[in-house]
């Protein structure tokens, strides 16, 4: 199985969009540099591989594409001396349906927990939080199908679709009941499992979920336009864009470590891949009315736990506020100072309040 590319990245690169950030000219250059040893002995430039090879925006010969933003290819033992991850270590698979299903698996003891990773990213979100919540739970973070290292079926991703082949997923591995954690659209995934399959669930986690009737942000709306929903995949593929999305899904003031970036171009590259980016989108673009859950939030039985960045500027705080009022057994816990990505922003106060749930649910 091959080992994807992986990026050069200062560390703690503050990713302010259109900005480097004040603090980027008082960081070390990073080890290795970007001149890495030839086969022969001596040294040769290290060749970036993504972007185009035309000279374009985003390509290989475009002046304006940030340094930070250049991906190379490096060797086992650069990879190893410099402290980046191969973002799929560690993991296995599991059919579902005849669909691969990649997956973490993490604890040998206490109840099982689920995680569900956000719209375009996959299981590695969840690296920094695993270590802990695995020292009470047996945890089990998949990607879901279409995105990640798990297979990419020419199916619609409809709603029903993914709560399907979580429930296959949990059912083949005897997991149930367990508790179900989800951030951003794996929130509204799980929400969904919770309403379809109460008798599995013993405890929702919502880390910044969607799935209510609120007013998204210009561009998602955008893409539900019938025409743009067939354009934006080809849009997509453009590097340079992909590359200032990036930058733009968390809190401006996040500061990021390149292991970190270097997994999110992993994560990247998958969608540059038309299977990746077909998933995506039709993702996004298969939700319906029926599916929000606005009117449905009574009927959740289970204990829910919602965890909400203060700073979030993707899902609005107020949605926060919504789950708690209309979910019967519902506690909110405001994240202070932080945006949107959860996992990512405050993986320690995340675990430690996921793990004082799952202690009052046994």
């Amino acid at each position: 199985m091959e080992i994807p590319g992986h990026a050069r990245w200062r560390d703690a690169l503050p990713l302010g969009l259109g900005s480097r950030g004040a603090g980027e000219r008082a960081l070390p250059p990073p080890p290795n540099g970007r001149i890495l040893p030839a086969r022969d002995g001596g040294t040769r430039r290290a060749r970036p591989v993504c972007g185009s090879r035309s000279g374009g925006p985003g390509g290989r010969g475009d002046p304006e594409t940030p340094k930070e933003f250049r991906v190379y290819r490096v060797t086992a033992e650069q990879k190893a001396g410099s402290g980046m991850i191969d973002a799929r270590q560690g993991g296995r698979y599991a059919e579902v349906s005849g669909v691969r299903i990649f997956y973490r698996e993490a604890g040998d003891k206490g109840v099982p927990l689920v995680l569900l990773h956000g719209w375009t990213g996959h299981s590695f979100q969840w690296r920094k939080m695993i270590p802990a919540l695995a020292g009470a739970c047996r945890v089990y973070a998949l990607d879901l199908p279409g995105c990640g290292f798990s297979d990419k079926p020419d199916i619609r991703y409809t709603m029903k679709e993914l709560v399907d082949f979580v429930h296959g997923f949990v059912h083949k591995l005897n997991l149930a009941p367990f508790v179900l954690a989800g951030t951003s659209h794996g929130g509204f995934v799980a929400v969904r499992y919770g309403l379809d399959h109460p008798e599995d669930v013993r405890g929702l986690v919502l880390l910044t979920s969607s799935g209510l009737k609120v007013k998204y942000p210009l561009v998602l709306r955008v893409c539900f336009l019938p025409v743009v929903r067939y354009l934006v995949p080809y849009l997509l593929l453009v590097p340079r864009d992909l590359k200032l999305w990036i930058r733009a899904r968390v809190h401006p003031r996040t500061e990021w470590h390149r292991t970190l970036l270097a997994d999110h171009v992993v994560a990247t590259r998958s969608l540059r891949s038309w299977p990746g980016l077909r998933a995506a989108m039709r993702i996004l673009t298969s939700i319906t009315a029926a599916d929000l859950v606005d009117d449905r939030l009574g009927a959740i039985r289970c204990p829910t736990l919602v965890l909400w960045g203060d700073r979030d500027e993707t899902l609005s705080p107020a949605m926060a506020e919504i789950f708690q009022k209309n979910i019967p057994d519902c506690r909110l816990r405001w994240l202070e100072g932080c945006g949107h990505n959860v996992p990512e922003e405050r993986p320690d106060e995340s675990a430690s309040l996921i793990l004082q749930f799952v202690r009052e649910l046994t």
